[in-house]
């Protein structure tokens, strides 16, 4: 091969490395245009070097001992584009996922006794069904339908007012089995003789629904510069983020982009509140989650007074994922205590996922009870937020993604998401957070999830619900 011939064939694979790398440049710019989250200038800034780079490797081409560099240019600039297009991929699909979800999942399942012999629904073809009345009969019917259909048979089934009637009579042994949505059975939790109760029964059978949640969300709200609520919800169960369970956590966050503020708001989970379905009847809180996303934010509007525009919904189990992958977060504690197999100092603990989770459970080891309980979730959310604004979320920046995308559900749009992006990266201002609590008397009575017996429930203290509502509305209007 002659040294002529030589020449051309490294000057075609020159030539063919620097069409390569426009290709990749056209991709990359093609993606951040479409992930949208960057300002003009910023966008402006890297179009603008790609294209003098691209201008850079074209003049080595026609220098002789420039060649050699622009061949190795090429190179570098082509994988640092594809590796860049890679995390722009990543982040936009987590952001798709995060915002497409518009269903939740319900769980009915057939209860049997623990000892029962029973292991599959197959078991129970003769078996009495006892069925809630009224509750969610809608779900329960169509149940019923699919059981018949399955068996090839009609069982037979009895009807009671309240889920505590359907518990009582199946541990009795007056019906063989229940049909019941599975968040039911963690109201029972903190009620005097049905402490154990999961440990009394199981499920044979389940039956999942999946249905539309209606978007409450505003059409005409400008994140980047209205104020506006975001209803936090935290639900501690396993599985999807969208099954319909109790929000053990409810903080709004009242949010001003102008004035740089948020405020968050925590209301105790027992807070005894009429819920916006229940017809005036009072009820906890964190029932009002087993009926929906949307009547947990309407029961906080009720209360409050005030629009709640979106939700982000959390499963505090796979956030224990979450702060692992990022290393675990500083939080700082108001008391010393022991909790979940994990000693807690007064002021700063490094913690994992699972001793955050402990730390944001616990409740008993403090005469403020929940009301202390919903300042250590508050705390340990606000240490999520500190270590994942800071350098660190860099390490493991994939595997963040995906533990995000299982763990968290929002109303908030794509478009939304990326106006606040664009917004914090065009000043990079910091944030003031401050948060408060709404406080109550704890007492008992009947609620109207659970109308045969009585529960702990805090008594709401109208004095801080409406000095809560004269804060959140200070931060909206850009009050000091």
């Amino acid at each position: 091969m002659s040294s002529r011939t030589k020449k051309n064939k490294k000057s075609k694979y020159n030539i063919l490395f620097l069409i390569l790398q426009i290709v990749i440049s056209v991709i990359f710019g093609s993606m951040l245009l479409y992930l949208d989250m960057l300002p003009g200038i910023y966008l402006g800034a890297i179009i603008g070097i790609l294209v003098i780079l691209i201008l850079i490797n074209y003049l080595l081409l026609s220098w002789k001992k420039g060649r050699a560099i622009s061949y190795g240019l090429s190179v570098i600039i082509s994988l640092v584009l594809i590796v860049g297009g890679y995390y722009i991929f990543r982040t936009s699909a987590m952001l798709d996922k995060i915002t497409s979800v518009n269903t939740e999942i319900n769980n009915i399942n057939v209860y049997v006794r623990a000892d029962d012999s029973a292991e599959a629904i197959e078991d129970a073809v003769s078996y009495d069904f006892g069925i809630l009345e009224v509750l969610d009969r809608k779900h329960t019917d169509e149940t019923i339908d699919k059981i018949n259909k399955k068996l090839d048979t009609n069982i037979s089934t009895k009807s009671y007012e309240a889920p505590t009637d359907l518990i009582d009579e199946l541990l009795k042994g007056s019906i063989d089995a229940i049909i019941l949505n599975e968040g039911y059975v963690g109201m029972f939790e903190g009620i005097e003789g049905y402490e154990n109760i999961k440990e009394k029964i199981k499920s044979i059978y389940i039956n999942t629904f999946e249905t539309e949640v209606e978007n409450q969300a505003p059409v005409d709200k400008d994140v980047s510069s209205d104020g506006f609520v975001v209803y936090l919800s935290g639900i501690d169960t396993t599985g999807p983020v969208s099954t319909k369970s109790r929000s053990d956590v409810n903080i709004l966050m009242a949010i001003n982009p102008t004035t740089r503020k948020i405020l968050l708001v925590n209301t105790p989970r027992d807070y005894y509140v009429p819920l916006s379905i229940s017809g005036g009847v009072r009820d906890k809180l964190t029932h009002a989650g087993n009926y929906g996303i949307n009547v947990s934010m309407d029961t906080l509007e009720m209360l409050y007074g005030v629009d709640v525009d979106y939700y982000v919904r959390l499963n505090f189990t796979s956030f224990v994922t979450i702060i692992d992958t990022l290393g675990g977060v500083d939080v700082s504690s108001d008391y010393s205590f022991n909790a979940g197999g994990y000693s807690f100092a007064k002021g700063n603990n490094h913690l994992n996922g699972q001793a955050a989770l402990a730390f944001a459970r616990e409740r008993y080891s403090f005469g403020a009870g929940d009301r202390q309980r919903g300042k250590n979730q508050m705390a340990v959310i606000q240490a999520v937020i500190n270590k994942m604004t800071s350098p660190a979320l860099l390490s493991n920046y994939t595997a963040l993604l995906s533990d995000i995308s299982s763990s968290i559900q929002t109303n908030i749009s794509n478009d939304e998401i990326s106006d606040l992006v664009k917004m914090q990266l065009s000043d990079m201002r910091g944030w003031e957070i401050s948060s408060t609590s709404v406080d109550g008397t704890g007492s008992s009575n009947y609620t109207f999830s659970m109308p045969r017996l009585k529960a702990y429930v805090m008594v709401p203290n109208e004095a801080s619900v409406n000095e809560a509502v004269n804060m959140i509305k200070g931060v909206l209007q850009g009050e000091n």
